[in-house]
């Protein structure tokens, strides 16, 4: 708490005298600072150069008793890291995935001693947020996270939005990334009304179901059965009814169907999965597919191509955003002739 020169209104007058003290000809309120409530009143931090004519600039605009003292206000925290001591906040983590009102944050060996100061700091202040977990990792047959709740309430379960679509989400069961909201909103926008399209590692349905509103059909694929009855929730809370889940193994089901999409978000091992792509592609289709990888190496892809006997028109590639020292993850739209 610091001792700050604040301006002291009734509640009921509040809203409006904050407008005018907000307002671009004053611009008064230290944005540095919270707006306090004592009893009936509150307390608007005013900046250090108010001036010594406050009174009677704030007079002329405000005909409501107001009364300027000073008092302790609370310093408002912008970066959770703010919490620690300089030396420690260089070696915090930057940023943070949010999933819903769920943070997941990655720690070094030397952080995990502190990881419930870490899951209380990021609580107070961020108020979008409501649990905190540490991430240990992506593994196992389903590419689960593994998590540890450092903070706040003690749930996985949470719904996130994005781009007008609401996902429930178990990141204790079920793997979803926030980083790839662009991408799935960019892959959507080029569906065409005819499209029949495979989604082979669907999740929750992030793809899914933003590709249903302008495609004919798509067939979600997905092994893990937590993923699949997620999906069928988030079909229903998007009110979608041309997604039709299939819970296996992407190379075995579907065999003798054709899409004009395949879209192969799996990015550990994609490749394995590609020529059970191909088998299900028709002429004229395009498949997205995401990958790990140094730089953004086509030859794989096109010898994969060539031992199924697919021709390939072109393959772009971008990089999405990194992943480790030397890999970050790419995607190619490979265009099947």
């Amino acid at each position: 708490m610091e001792t700050k020169k604040v301006v002291k209104v009734d509640v009921k007058e509040s809203e409006k005298i904050k407008k005018i003290l907000d307002s671009k000809n004053l611009n008064l309120i230290d944005k540095n600072f919270k707006i306090r409530k004592i009893d009936n009143f509150l307390l608007f931090p005013l900046v250090d150069d108010a001036g010594k004519d406050l009174k009677t600039k704030i007079k002329t605009k405000i005909k409501t008793k107001i009364r300027i003292k000073y008092a302790k206000m609370e310093k408002r925290i912008k970066n959770y890291n703010e919490y620690f001591p300089e030396e420690l906040r260089e070696k915090l983590p930057r940023s943070f995935d949010v999933v819903g009102d769920i943070g997941i944050i990655k720690l070094s060996e030397e952080l995990i001693g502190m990881k419930k100061e870490i899951g209380e700091a990021i609580i107070k202040s961020y108020k979008n947020i409501e649990v905190v977990c540490m991430d240990k990792g992506v593994g196992g047959e389903y590419r689960k996270r593994r998590i540890e709740i450092i903070g706040g309430e003690r749930r996985t379960l949470t719904t996130h939005k994005e781009f007008g679509f609401s996902y429930k989400v178990d990141i204790s069961k079920t793997y979803f990334s926030p980083r790839l909201a662009g991408e799935r909103q960019r892959v959507a926008k080029q569906i065409k009304v005819h499209e029949r399209v495979l989604d082979m590692f669907c999740g929750v349905g992030p793809f899914s179901i933003p590709m249903a509103k302008r495609a004919k059909e798509v067939f979600a694929v997905d092994i893990n059965p937590d993923a699949i009855e997620l999906l069928k929730e988030n079909t229903k809370l998007n009110r979608v009814d041309n997604v039709f889940p299939v819970l296996g193994d992407s190379k075995r089901v579907l065999q003798g169907e054709r899409f004009d999409r395949v879209v192969m978000n799996l990015p550990h091992s994609s490749l394995q999965f590609l020529t059970s792509a191909f088998e299900r592609t028709k002429e004229d289709s395009v498949i997205n597919l995401y990958r790990f990888s140094e730089g953004p190496d086509i030859a794989p892809i096109r010898k994969i191509a060539d031992k199924s006997n697919k021709k390939i028109e072109k393959i772009e590639s971008f990089k999405l955003h990194s992943y480790s020292k030397f890999e970050s993850l790419h995607c190619f739209d490979v265009y099947v002739r």
